[in-house]
């Protein structure tokens, strides 16, 4: 059984593209994962489940667009893969309010967003560091041009964003409910042996 965190991209933006929290979960649920959790409304799920992260996504995906009628990108990674993005955070001594994480689909041109100059795009910064790219927004990230688009035209592959709280927030949240589940874990076998002798 892996741990997983899931993001889909473009969901509850504006008004466009909804799917109730509620009805994600079930969605997954359904497909087999178990101790599914969302956090708020722009699609973070964690989950586990003993299915590949491509089988994941493709199966995701595809359920979302015969439920909802439409298609919606779905990345998945293991949580270890999330916990590296905070560790490796290049800005570290930027406010958190201004950082982004964009996380990019398949496979990308690096080479081609990694030789683009800082300076040709202001105050913003980015890194890119294997499929994630850091993105500093000192004025906000709505008036950036570093946005998924941006990266998707340039990489030739889709992108979904979140914000640098948003990563924190999954990261401690995976750690929370699957301690929780060893700790059912151990108490039950306690239990049984307790019984049994």
């Amino acid at each position: 059984m892996h741990t997983y965190i899931s993001l889909l991209r473009g969901i509850n933006v504006s008004g466009k593209n909804k799917l109730p929290m509620t009805a994600l979960k079930d969605l997954y649920q359904v497909l087999g994962c178990m101790h599914v959790t969302t956090y708020i409304q722009s699609g973070n799920v964690i989950l586990q489940a003993a299915s590949s992260i491509k089988e994941l996504e493709h199966s995701l995906s595809r359920a979302i667009k015969e439920k909802i009628g439409y298609t919606v990108p779905v990345l998945v990674r293991e949580v270890a893969f999330f916990s590296s993005i905070v560790e490796q955070n290049p800005f570290k001594d930027c406010d958190p309010s201004t950082l982004y994480v964009t996380l990019l689909g398949d496979a990308v041109h690096q080479a081609q967003i990694a030789s683009m100059t800082d300076g040709a795009w202001g105050e913003d910064r980015f890194v890119i560091q294997e499929g994630v790219v850091y993105v500093h927004c000192p004025t906000g990230y709505g008036s950036t041009s570093l946005n998924n688009n941006f990266f998707e035209k340039t990489g030739k592959t889709w992108a979904t964003t979140r914000n640098w709280k948003t990563i924190n927030r999954l990261v401690e949240l995976c750690k929370v409910e699957f301690k929780e589940q060893r700790a059912i874990v151990i108490d039950t076998k306690i239990a049984y042996k307790a019984t049994k002798y």
